[in-house]
């Protein structure tokens, strides 16, 4: 019992930090944070922050992959899902956790969200189709379905968002069902250009 209780005050101060660090985020640039702040504001000290973080970056890092992690979990499925499917369930994660990529991926950090949700998402799908992985055609036409439809779902949903979805997601659809040049059907990718 005693365990248990432990793990909920572990919890409760993860928790506290995070919301505090988050209020602070929203106000201020990252690289201006010192680590003395959330912890004032949470009311622990500085080893009780250190047991849970290394310090404010890795505390950002760690809330870039939550949300990086959610968006690439709104994807999974136990049945193969269509471009146009995946597109869709990752602009409906981008709305869904909008408010809080606003603050985490503000400043320098704001091109960081595209290419964290890429990786994420990038390993999702090679879960769901494993031959992709190491191909450079799929992986290009991964890296362009990703950061088109963020952008262009970003630049044009206020005119009207379910109609730029599915515009988009139509659009992913079209470029990856275009039959590939058989001379670019299935080159490797170079190790270093692996998605990490």
């Amino acid at each position: 019992m005693e365990i248990e209780v432990m793990d909920l005050r572990v919890q409760k101060t993860r928790r506290s930090i995070i919301n505090a660090f988050l209020e602070l985020r929203a106000r201020k640039a990252l690289e201006k944070i010192t680590v003395k702040e959330p912890c004032e504001r949470a009311e622990i000290n500085k080893a009780t922050f250190y047991l849970h973080f290394k310090d404010i970056y890795d505390l950002s890092d760690f809330l870039e992959n939550e949300i990086a992690q959610k968006a690439a979990a709104s994807i999974a499925s136990d049945v193969p899902l269509t471009t146009s499917e995946i597109v869709k369930r990752m602009c409906l994660s981008y709305v869904d956790q909008k408010s809080l990529i606003d603050i985490v991926f503000s400043g320098k950090q704001a091109g960081d969200f595209v290419r964290c949700v890429e990786k994420s998402t990038t390993e999702a799908m090679y879960g769901i189709h494993p031959e992709w992985r190491g191909d450079l055609a799929w992986s290009t036409r991964l890296s362009f379905s990703i950061h088109g439809a963020f952008n262009a779902y970003l630049q044009n949903a206020p005119a009207d968002a379910g109609a730029v979805l599915d515009l988009v997601a139509e659009m992913c659809d079209t470029i990856t069902n275009v039959p590939l040049d058989p001379s670019r059907a299935s080159v490797p990718l170079e190790p270093s250009r692996e998605i990490v």
